[in-house]
């Protein structure tokens, strides 16, 4: 019994990061937000996944609302992907 109500309470840490990708493009429903909420109390990983994701929106955000005159968007979106892709590679270390 008290395994059935962990399993409905709480979200995996893979729920999480869904509910937060999807929390960006849609309103949550009440119980969502709730469950996400608890689990980014309790989890460090998916608080830093949380900042992470934010960070990388507002980023992403300022470059396509400001886009550059000279117009190389293009290496500074490589540039980008390089930075993330270095920052995952060293937090999985």
């Amino acid at each position: 019994m008290y395994s059935t109500i962990i399993h409905k309470l709480f979200l995996t840490c893979q729920e999480t990061t869904l509910l937060l990708e999807v929390k960006n493009n849609l309103p949550l429903s009440f119980i969502q937000n709730i469950r996400l909420q608890i689990h980014l109390y309790i989890c460090k990983n998916c608080q830093s996944y949380h900042q992470n994701l934010k960070t990388i929106d507002k980023i992403l955000e300022g470059n396509i609302m400001n886009p550059s005159a000279e117009g190389n968007n293009d290496l500074k979106c490589q540039q980008l992907k390089t930075r993330i892709m270095k920052n995952i590679t060293n937090e999985k270390k």
